[in-house]
């Protein structure tokens, strides 16, 4: 199979993915693309994603245990079209919860 390139950035209070170093870095990464990409960064305090900034071999994304209180419908979106490619695990995150979060439940449901 392919290789992977983990990159283990747990427990690190990590607060977003837009840091100017996570910026430097997700770019070489994408050009490395015969190589998967799994990125941990469980037990952070990220409380956004932008899907922009992440590699585009990425197969693997832990973001549980942060402080992610909701998913754009746009990202939301986005997984959906990743979601046989990336293994994801979002659990023990402060979601949100009231009207605005029927398209991530249905997400939730349907992978």
């Amino acid at each position: 199979g392919t290789e992977t390139i983990c990159l283990h950035m747990e427990r690190n209070i990590i607060a977003s993915l837009t840091d100017s170093q996570l910026q430097r870095l997700f770019p070489a990464l994408s050009s490395a693309s015969s190589l998967d990409i799994a990125l941990y960064l469980s037990d952070n305090v990220i409380t956004s994603l932008d899907l922009d900034l992440l590699p585009s071999n990425l197969r693997l994304l832990y973001l549980d245990s942060n402080m992610v209180h909701s998913l754009s419908g746009n990202m939301l979106a986005t997984l959906a079209r990743l979601n046989t490619s990336l293994k994801l695990k979002l659990g023990n995150n402060p979601y949100q919860c009231n009207c605005n979060v029927t398209e991530f439940i249905h997400f939730c449901e349907e992978y």
